[in-house]
């Protein structure tokens, strides 16, 4: 029962810090949510692996009855998931969703959506995020994820001790507290995410204003190079960040993503971003719209980082250069 108030609390408190629309406050309901997410997942796991245990005692007995032979002709050993794998699917996230998607637990697309948005709020706890409004989007279809494994969670067990905590849930309507493992889940769920709709072109126009901004930063990088070096061809300065790229120990540069775009470095490359976002609107599910968009970041970051590296050791050297020159 205490399991199940500290996540009500949890994304009730990360509802009110999305609401106070600051960075720090978006960044500390990632915290809460993700948080919520992995207890739910983690529930969810243990009662699919309850049913596993039970599958290797029963294996065991049976390989003391039968010889592997007979096992295998009669095809009555049952599926069982190795102890290896399960120790992955205990420690890391994307295993998790792994596992509760081959048991039809939740859908590949949601699953999916779950895994970058992990993985976002591990890249914003440790980097500055320099988009605002990439952040708030982001974290409103974080909690909108988390109210649906809410409407999926079962609490573990309950006992008369839930009487006790029954006033808890008569905010939602909820007066016993065995209606928690029928449609209470459902109810709160419900009521969470009431008021914190994502409305889909809205959704859209953060996440192309992203894209936007990303575009601003090479071109402004790329102003700077032309600006203060000889060479005024912008391709040129598309081959240099390209050997940047390549030389580089940046962790995308070898996904799928990358080599799609790598070969087409050029000034076009700015114009298939903004081509790539006008498709999404024609897409009204978020979650489509959001994997689209981690795609195509995956192919922008790595082109990001080497025009603004390039800018940074050009800067570097004109400092350097100045201080020589005034005697430093």
């Amino acid at each position: 029962m205490e399991a199940v108030k500290q996540i009500i609390e949890q994304l009730e408190e990360a509802k009110a810090f999305i609401k106070r629309d600051t960075d720090s406050c978006y960044r500390i309901a990632l915290i809460l949510i993700d948080n919520c997410v992995e207890l739910m997942l983690k529930a969810a796991i243990d009662r699919l692996l309850s049913r596993n245990d039970m599958h290797s005692r029963l294996n065991a007995q049976l390989r003391e009855l039968f010889t592997p032979e007979q096992l295998k002709e009669k095809g009555i050993e049952l599926q069982e998931v190795p102890s290896s794998r399960i120790k992955k699917i205990r420690r890391f996230f994307p295993p998790k969703i792994d596992y509760l998607q081959n048991n039809s637990f939740i859908s590949v697309k949601r699953g999916n959506c779950l895994k970058h948005l992990h993985n976002y709020r591990n890249t914003s706890y440790h980097h500055n995020v320099q988009n605002r409004d990439t952040l708030y989007a982001i974290t409103l279809l974080y909690y909108r994820l988390a109210t649906f494994c809410l409407s999926k969670y079962r609490p573990k067990y309950l006992s008369s001790e839930g009487v006790k905590s029954e006033k808890y849930f008569l905010r939602y309507g909820i007066d016993k507290y065995w209606d928690l493992s029928n449609n209470g889940m459902n109810i709160i769920a419900e009521s969470l995410s009431s008021d914190t709709v994502l409305q889909n072109q809205y959704f859209v126009s953060l996440l192309t204003k992203s894209v936007d901004a990303y575009i601003g930063r090479v071109n402004e990088a790329l102003s700077f190079l032309i600006e203060n070096t000889d060479t005024k061809d912008a391709k040129k300065h598309y081959k240099v960040a390209s050997h940047y790229i390549v030389h580089s120990s940046h962790p995308d540069t070898t996904s799928n993503e990358y080599r799609k775009y790598k070969s087409h470095i050029g000034p076009t490359t700015l114009k298939s971003w903004s081509s790539e976002t006008k498709k999404w609107k024609g897409c009204t599910d978020n979650e489509i719209v959001y994997l689209k968009y981690v795609q195509l970041e995956k192919a922008i970051t790595p082109i990001v980082d080497a025009f603004e590296a390039m800018a940074s050791d050009l800067d570097n050297a004109i400092q350097i250069q100045i201080d020589i020159a005034r005697g430093k």
